[in-house]
């Protein structure tokens, strides 16, 4: 890439197809690698949101759990920053991850995330116990084999860590805060001018 750059969470090896993507997905990952290549070349291109909830929802007129269409970026921008699950997928025919520059890899540990997610979905979305883990279990198998293998390839990894009981996530009823937790930083090249890039990160908001 030449003055734009691009950003992008997660990376996989790229000798392992991804069965799991139905037409749609596939579809969204053309056009996130078309996105990031045609950024790469020429600072511009086409994005998208994901609308999670209702409130997102209302100004584009649509449901919650879809898509808005297609619309070009604001003009002369000199950063991409893209956050989600296939910025940097690499299939048989699609490599979105050779058009990032960095990757990031926000590292879950599972039994907070679940914590997090039954908190979110539940109280933020109206979504009963239940539903939140069928659609747990419905993941697990992408969890396992797509999402895990891609932190071996991300640069910088960063992995919030509670320090207090997580031990049935199903039954939790808060969120462990801030204080209760702590920070794994695992660099791809470590060297102390990296660390100390990474603690100003996390500690200028």
């Amino acid at each position: 890439m030449t003055a734009p750059r691009c950003a992008g969470y997660w990376r996989r090896p790229p000798n392992r197809a991804l069965p799991y993507l139905t037409s749609a997905r596939r579809e969204s990952v053309r056009g996130t690698r078309a996105l990031f290549r045609s950024y790469g070349q020429t600072g511009t291109g086409k994005a998208r949101k994901y609308l999670h909830n209702a409130e997102e929802a209302a100004p584009y007129g649509q449901k919650a759990g879809t898509f808005t269409s297609w619309e070009d970026l604001p003009a002369k921008t000199d950063l991409l920053f893209y956050e989600g699950l296939h910025g940097a997928v690499v299939t048989g025919d699609i490599n979105v991850a050779r058009h990032a520059d960095l990757l990031v890899g926000v590292v879950p540990t599972i039994n907070l995330e679940w914590i997090q997610k039954l908190h979110r979905d539940k109280v933020m979305r109206g979504y009963t116990s239940e539903a939140v883990v069928d659609t747990i279990l419905r993941r697990m198998p992408d969890y396992v084999n797509y999402i895990c293998p891609q932190f071996s390839r991300t640069h910088v990894n960063f992995q919030r860590v509670p320090i207090v009981d997580t031990s049935n996530p199903f039954v939790s009823r808060d969120v462990p805060s801030a204080d209760e937790s702590m920070l794994v930083i695992r660099s791809r090249t470590p060297r102390a001018s990296t660390f100390s890039i990474c603690c100003r990160c996390c500690t200028t908001r």
